[in-house]
């Protein structure tokens, strides 16, 4: 497969990923439209197949289309109006960094294959993030459990931001999260971005080239 081919499956793997992120209107909190992004990642991820021949690449990319499968499944699970849409929202959070986790780790051992430092070391920079990330909501979980209180009989139901895992929790306790989630991100976006510029640089300056096999 040439490098130039592969370039472009990375760009289109880049933008299903940013328009997954900015497209997410919610109806009652639910995401209606996580599930089609998902499955348009399944369907990007699937075009590095050719490249990925090695034992190590070959798991690593079966491992990423199998997150990403099973987050189109928990979006389509979010389509039920039974299901609480905050905790969902977590656990949905969580299979997301693990897919960027699994794809990270299917790129960086490639670009190691390949010695493409550059673009490796950028790629692994955003780890610490997405680590703290999973850290911070799986704390959140925790202490909405611990802290939060059960519905009141009789009352209005909370907002659907307030009703984590059967627990009702403040608004400022949320609003706290999401900017704690808000700076992570942030700092994991600016190094994943900088290894699949420098990834896709290394493929664009000999696209007639066979890519190296990941």
């Amino acid at each position: 497969m040439r490098a130039g081919d592969v370039e472009r499956i990375l760009r289109r793997i880049g933008w299903v990923f940013i328009l997954g992120l900015v497209l997410q209107p919610r109806i009652s909190g639910r995401a209606v439209l996580l599930p089609v992004a998902a499955a348009a990642m399944v369907w990007a991820l699937a075009g590095l197949r050719p490249i990925a021949t090695s034992p190590d690449g070959r798991r690593g990319l079966q491992v990423t289309m199998g997150v990403a499968a099973l987050v189109t499944v928990l979006g389509v699970i979010g389509w039920v109006p039974s299901v609480e849409a905050a905790g969902l929202s977590l656990v949905v959070l969580l299979g997301f960094v693990a897919g960027l986790l699994a794809y990270i780790a299917f790129t960086s051992g490639w670009c190691d294959r390949a010695g493409w430092t550059e673009a490796r070391d950028h790629l692994r920079k955003a780890r610490p993030n997405l680590y703290a990330i999973c850290v911070l909501t799986v704390a959140a979980l925790g202490a909405a459990l611990v802290l939060g209180r059960a519905p009141a009989a009789g009352a209005s139901d909370p907002d659907w931001w307030s009703l984590v895992a059967g627990r009702v929790v403040g608004t400022g306790w949320v609003v706290g999260y999401l900017l704690l989630v808000f700076v992570f991100w942030v700092g994991a976006c600016v190094d994943l971005e900088r290894g699949a510029k420098a990834l896709r640089a290394v493929l664009a300056d000999d696209p007639e080239a066979p890519a190296p096999a990941a």
